[in-house]
């Protein structure tokens, strides 16, 4: 049997210069605990954000349909039901029954429905109206309001009722 000629390996020489240590430097610890500090705020931010888009996309979209119906409502009225009730103008805001629409959730009593009824004035008795609307609505951090960017408008006439134009 062969033996081995090898000399023994001094201490020294088998330890690397890792091995004293376990774990990382203070340094290494900080610059890495802000990193995922940075990382986590960037994801909660992010998702603050498509929070409040959401919000803001899901607000407009109820308010154009309620807007839009409640012009069309006021279309829809008899001609004598203007003709009596809407020989000068009117308008005013009107809250809707939270239920009505569960898009605002609890703060749907804060939702506002605007509505105006304005005859032509070159005719008496009217013959033509103006019907507007517009919806009011809590912004998403609750310090404010938000309307549409213009009112719904329309065009009723006492004649040609099925022509009608939408206006800017």
């Amino acid at each position: 049997m062969q033996t081995s000629t090898h000399e023994p390996v001094p201490r020294h020489a088998a330890q690397s210069n890792w091995s004293g240590r376990a774990g990382f430097t203070l340094a290494e610890t900080m610059v890495a605990s802000a990193l995922t500090l940075l990382l986590v705020l960037t994801i909660f931010e992010t998702a603050r954000f498509s929070a409040r888009a959401a919000y803001d996309i899901k607000s407009r979209l109820a308010a154009d349909a309620l807007a839009f119906d409640t012009v069309w409502d006021l279309y829809n009225r008899q001609i004598s039901w203007l003709s009596e009730n809407a020989t000068e103008s009117r308008s005013g805001w009107v809250g809707i029954d939270p239920e009505r629409n569960t898009t605002w959730g609890a703060r749907g009593d804060q939702v506002f429905i605007y509505w105006e009824i304005e005859p032509d004035p070159a005719d008496f008795p009217p013959k033509r109206w103006t019907l507007k609307s517009n919806v009011q609505w809590p912004s998403y951090s609750g310090g404010g309001v938000q309307t549409l960017p213009r009112n719904y408008q329309v065009r009723r006439e006492r004649t040609n009722r099925k022509l009608f134009s939408t206006g800017n």
